[in-house]
């Protein structure tokens, strides 16, 4: 994933989303539910390196960004990764958003910004454009894939990079919940195409790929 993302949707799922995201990114132990690594069991509103923002009360101004992203700068504690999560980041001022762009055009290499929002439409055009967007939309994850009964409704979307970075996070959970080692696979395959993807690599190829590996584990 890129260390800038913008989480779009119901702010429920927007935020389970990042909260999955988080663990990934700050677990020191094997990254699945069972872990129980300092990080895990601290959770990310108690983690040192995970900082969180809301607004206040209806507002996200620009002192409460600068305080924020002040966290990028520094050296993680714990693990291998800084993570700032804003919530509700459409309610930012743009001079609060303006304050972004340089961390966002130059991250340190362990800094990681979730924007996590139910109307990226109001975020300024200059932060989005640095921004990898992932939509998350209701009925799908839990779901698992797609929302049908065959789940590979997200095979056939237009927008592919999002259809594949919200496939491995439904496969993920589906692995969790299961433990298919075939799962597994097919959640480093998904990640692997997205970088591909993120590469311009060949589309059709790589739904021909994502094709052939949903079929073989399809229930």
């Amino acid at each position: 994933m890129s260390q800038s993302l913008v989480v779009a949707g119901p702010l429920e799922l927007g935020e389970a989303w990042a909260a999955a995201a988080i663990r990934t990114l700050v677990c020191e132990g094997t990254k699945d539910a069972s872990c129980r690594c300092r990080a895990c069991q601290a959770g990310w509103d108690h983690h040192p390196d995970v900082h969180c923002l809301r607004p206040e009360p209806k507002t996200v101004r620009r002192e409460a960004v600068t305080a924020a992203i002040s966290h990028l700068w520094m050296r993680p504690l714990w693990g291998q990764a800084v993570v700032v999560a804003i919530l509700e980041a459409d309610r930012m001022t743009p001079e609060a958003q303006n304050h972004l762009l340089k961390v966002l055009e130059e991250p340190p290499p362990y800094a990681h910004l979730l924007l996590v929002t139910a109307r990226p439409d109001q975020l300024l055009a200059t932060v989005l454009s640095r921004c990898q967007l992932v939509r998350v939309r209701g009925g799908e994850e839990p779901e698992g894939l797609g929302g049908d009964p065959g789940g590979a409704n997200w095979l056939e979307e237009a927008d592919w990079p999002s259809a594949l970075v919200r496939a491995a996070w439904a496969v993920r959970t589906r692995y969790l919940d299961t433990g298919r080692a075939e799962l597994l696979q097919l959640w480093d395959l998904l990640w692997r195409l997205y970088r591909d993807a993120e590469q311009n690599g060949n589309e059709e190829i790589a739904r021909a790929l994502a094709r052939e590996a949903w079929r073989r584990v399809r229930p």
